[in-house]
């Protein structure tokens, strides 16, 4: 099936367009808002009817149009014209199909395309840059083989959509999690019918809590009396427990007061504690001053200072640290310097093919001179191939039209044949002619002859009648009688009897000399089909012969075209060779090896360039390390000659470490001992005082011991505790007795209390409140148990849900019944659908993986050999032998993957869908090379037309191929 031609009456901003379409490879040209994809919606259109109203694609209704719509015209396999045309009048579309002008209804035209809808139609024979995009969105690794599959298996994702919609209808009705519909019914149902149980056990037992809620009331009444009594013994109990250990107290102290109050100074132990401390501190600071003095002392003894003359020449050499370093890191910078230009340079003359170094000059005329010839060279280089690719393309166009030339002139017929067949047209057709001629002409002589008789017959019938009346008159007459009359009567009789035999018949006189011709051509005509074999189609005959001639013509315009590029060629090497040489030239000139390329000479001038400048640092960099030298070695001399004077051993890595180290040594020194003199100083001054001190401190104490009438610091202690132990027992006495009376408790009831044990009064405390717990605890049974009782009884009394439960119970049944069904149902239809998927990858994909390594291999350049499906996974294997998964592929090479498959797919159903490809512009993010490959592959494709709509022209496509879209209100060119 193939597009002929396209009329657009009017669609978009396109109107009054019509395109014909002249070959199986069709590229249409035209820049942005040319019209290209208005044309694509209006094949869409034409094939399967306009977008209605709502839907996501848009109408497209023309502005200024007269009309919506238009007229396609198709070549069916079998030979037969197809014309749909499709307009829109009065709010509703009407279409005209024709086949071979007979006319064809929508159902048939359905049939035609074997019921293929549009969006699957897109989804499989028309595909643009936005489908190979989806190859590189963030698939995860199955969802990638899952799409590639996609578009060589169904050509669409419908399938898996289906499926992952049946998936998740499956997990929303059952699931693993027991979250599904039927779980979440089937738990509810079980809940309810538990109630239903428990309502049952409810009316059963209202008799009996009746009962027992009488029993509990009045044992609840008798717990109340006893509680109340307990609770008043229990409080007396408590309260003389709490004030038990007073009167004890109260007791003993009445009995440790009755005494005479002890003396002691007045706060005398805070006294004596600070001038003991004072006195203590004292003694050790004097100590310490006098270890102090004896440790400096020892220190001045030891300390050793140096010479002031040696000391001026440590600094004359420490002067000269930041110079030696310096030399130091220039020397060592130097020979980094020198080691990275001779690696650099080693570097450079191996890129060159040098073994040595070359004293060789260039300069920039030379420069100049080998970048021209090189810049010249690549571009007669690139047009040299580009020649090549038309040469071969010629010769490819020039063998395909010889090729079809020859299979033209193998099914052309023999020249008498066709002449006779074109006489036996020619006979048909004038016997057509003359025999239509002749019937006319016999109708309307037929008609004249049968008008002539009725008019001969009533002429007779008058005539006739007139002899009767004349007869008649002429009796009438003899018998009257009268004469005259008689002869009168008697020659009219005679008058019309003559007239009657004077009137002849008329005779039909028909053209004999025509009907003599109509007979000689029918026997020629019967002559020609029967003496000669005449059964082909003179038309088909007429258009072999016509193409015959113009694939001649082509030939000779491929021919002449050949040559030309076969000049331009020879011309070109021509070119390239004297080019070449020169560079030659060039290269032996620079001393370069033989495989060195000459398209990289400016590069190696370059690198002749710095060769030379690294050769003359280097020769400066040596001469100032040989100054460094000799500089360092000098100062050497100096350190070995202060070396003999100085007490340490001094080493050339650290020498002015040791330096510096020696005359801080000696700083510190002379600090030190200037410091332990004035610290001596003030320390003596210090032990003098503290003597002083120490003296007083000792008078004081023993004024104190004297107030206290005691001797010792022991006794002391003691006579202060027995002050402060008399005066807290009477103050304890006052207090807890003013708390006793307080509280109502005589001096007989404290005098009693104090001789009960704690453990007795504890004891029947613990009795009297086991005794209320265990009554407490008793009654709040019976409480709770009362409170259960009531609600229990409420609820049964108040309760009519049993009949709901019940109600309910039998909807969630129905409903959970619904649901098994469903998922019955949804599990069958997946059973089905999956049953399919692997009949169609079974039936289908090894023919479209097969098909599809032909073209991969063809479309990569044998860099991949054969594209492999193994385990439901989709695989390519390099020319390397490598297989490769297609996330490893890049971005190309997975694109060109996915239109070997679609193009697979598409030569797999041609037998049920021979539709033409659409391909708007999907090879944008290829390189020139590799788009041209795969157009050159479709070009040679025969099965299905292709059309092409590009806003980048192509070279390799003819202009024969090419229908060039301008902008709206331009003329189409072609």
């Amino acid at each position: 099936m193939k597009i002929q031609s396209l009329e657009i009456y009017g669609y978009g901003r396109l109107e009054h367009r019509k395109f014909d379409f002249t070959s199986d490879f069709v590229q249409i040209y035209g820049e942005n808002e040319s019209g290209k994809s208005t044309m694509q919606a209006f094949i869409h259109a034409l094939l399967f009817g306009f977008p209605k109203e709502g839907e996501y694609e848009p109408r497209l209704e023309p502005r200024f149009a007269p009309q919506y719509g238009g007229k396609m015209l198709l070549a069916l396999n079998s030979g037969e014209t197809l014309s749909i045309e499709r307009i829109f009048v009065h709010h509703k579309e009407e279409v005209t199909i024709l086949l071979n002008g007979k006319q064809k209804d929508e159902a048939w035209l359905n049939q035609l395309f074997n019921h293929i809808s549009k969006e699957t139609y897109k989804s499989i024979f028309s595909f643009d840059v936005l489908g190979l995009q989806e190859v590189h969105r963030k698939l995860t690794e199955d969802k990638l083989q899952a799409y590639l599959l996609q578009a060589g298996a169904f050509g669409s994702t419908e399938f898996t959509q289906m499926t992952a919609h049946i998936k998740d209808e499956k997990a929303r009705l059952l699931s693993n999690e027991m979250t599904g519909e039927i779980d979440q019914a089937t738990e509810a149902l079980q809940i309810i019918e538990s109630q239903i149980r428990e309502k049952d056990i409810q009316f059963e037992t209202y008799d009996q809590l009746l009962n027992e809620q009488d029993k509990l009331n009045r044992t609840a009444l008798e717990y109340d009396t006893h509680l109340k009594e307990l609770n008043t013994v229990l409080q007396r109990k408590q309260r003389e427990i709490e004030y038990h250990d007073y009167a004890k107290e109260w007791k003993a102290l009445e009995h440790q007061l009755d005494i005479t109050p002890p003396q002691f100074p007045e706060q005398g132990i805070d006294r004596y504690e600070a001038l003991k401390k004072q006195k203590h501190q004292l003694n050790r600071d004097l100590q310490l001053r006098n270890e102090q003095l004896s440790q400096l002392t020892q220190e001045n003894a030891a300390i050793t200072l140096l010479d002031a003359t040696l000391i001026d020449k440590t600094n004359d050499v420490l002067k000269q640290e930041q110079s030696y370093r310096n030399f130091q890191s220039d020397l060592s910078h130097h020979a980094k310097t020198l080691e990275q230009l001779r690696n650099e340079q080693h570097s450079l003359m191996q890129d060159l093919g040098w073994q040595s170094y070359q004293p060789v000059e260039v300069n920039q005329l030379l420069n100049e001179k080998a970048s021209l010839a090189i810049h010249q060279l690549e571009k007669d280089t690139l047009e040299q191939a580009q020649i090549e690719r038309e040469l071969n393309f010629v010769n490819d166009t020039m063998a395909k039209k010889v090729q079809a030339s020859h299979d033209l002139s193998q099914v052309k017929v023999h020249n008498e044949r066709f002449e006779k067949a074109e006489q036996l047209e020619r006979s048909k057709v004038e016997l057509l002619d003359k025999t239509t001629l002749y019937e006319k002409m016999k109708e309307e002589a037929e008609r004249f002859e049968t008008k002539q008789m009725k008019q001969y017959q009533l002429q007779q019938l008058c005539l006739a009648l007139m002899t009767c009346i004349f007869i008649g008159g002429a009796i009438y007459a003899y018998f009257i009688p009268q004469m005259i009359v008689l002869g009168v009567f008697c020659t009219l009789a005679v008058i019309a009897v003559v007239l009657m035999v004077m009137n002849e018949k008329p005779q039909l006189q028909f053209n004999q000399a025509l009907q003599q011709e109509v007979d000689d051509l029918t026997f020629k005509v019967k002559d020609l089909q029967e003496n000669f074999d005449l059964s082909f189609d003179l038309d088909e005959q007429r258009n072999i012969r016509q193409r015959i001639v113009q694939t001649n013509n082509e030939v000779k315009r491929e021919k002449e075209r050949h040559e030309e590029l076969t000049k331009a060629l020879a011309t070109m090497n021509n070119k390239i060779a004297q080019t070449t040489t020169e560079l030659e030239s060039i290269k032996d000139k620079l001393q370069l090896p033989e495989h060195y390329l000459v398209n990289r000479l400016t590069l190696a001038i370059k690198q002749i360039n710095k060769i030379n400048a690294l050769e003359q640092e280097m020769t400066a960099l040596q001469l100032k390390q040989q100054t460094i030298q000799d500089q360092l070695a000098h100062f050497n001399q100096e350190v070995e000659a202060l070396n003999t004077e100085v007490p340490i051993d001094l080493d050339i890595n650290s020498l002015f470490h040791d330096l510096k180290t020696l005359q801080t040594k000696d700083e510190k020194n002379k600090f030190q001992y200037s410091k332990n003199n004035d610290k001596m100083a003030l320390l003596t001054k210090e032990a003098t005082i503290m003597q002083e001190q120490l003296t007083q401190v000792t008078t004081e104490l023993e004024a104190l011991f004297n107030e206290a009438e005691v001797d010792n610091e022991s006794d002391y202690y003691v006579k202060e505790k027995e002050v402060i132990k008399f005066h807290n027992d009477l103050n304890q006495f006052d207090t807890v007795g003013r708390l006793l009376t307080d509280q109502g408790f005589t001096y007989e009831d404290n005098t009693a209390l104090s001789v009960v044990t704690a453990i007795d009064l504890q004891g029947q405390q613990e009795a009297i409140e086991a005794h209320i717990e265990q009554l407490t605890h008793e009654r709040k049974e019976v409480t709770d148990r009362l409170a259960k009782i009531q609600e229990q009884l409420d609820t049964i009394a108040s309760d009519d849900s049993l009949s709901q439960l019940k109600y309910e119970f039998q909807i969630k049944k129905n409903q959970l019944n619904d649901l098994i069904q469903n998922f019955i149902a949804v599990n069958y239809i997946e059973t089905l659908i999956e049953a399919h998927i692997e009949g169609v990858k079974e039936k289908r994909l090894p023919f479209v993986v097969q098909d599809a390594t032909t073209i991969f291999k063809f479309l990569t350049e044998d860099r991949y050999m054969n594209v492999l499906y193994k385990d439901n996974h989709l695989l390519v294997r390099a020319s390397d032998g490598q297989i490769y998964h297609p996330t490893e592929l890049s971005q190309s090479t997975k694109e060109i993957l996915y239109i070997a498959l679609r193009l697979s797919l598409i030569q797999s159903l041609n037998k049920y869908y021979p539709f033409p490809i659409i391909i708007d512009d999907a090879f944008v993010h290829f390189d020139r090379i590799r788009r041209e490959r795969i157009l050159e592959y479709m070009m040679t494709l025969k099965s299905n037309q292709i059309i092409y709509y590009t806003c980048n022209k192509s070279t390799v496509i003819a202009n024969k191929n090419t229908i060039t879209l301008e902008r709206i209100n331009k003329e189409v060119k072609k």
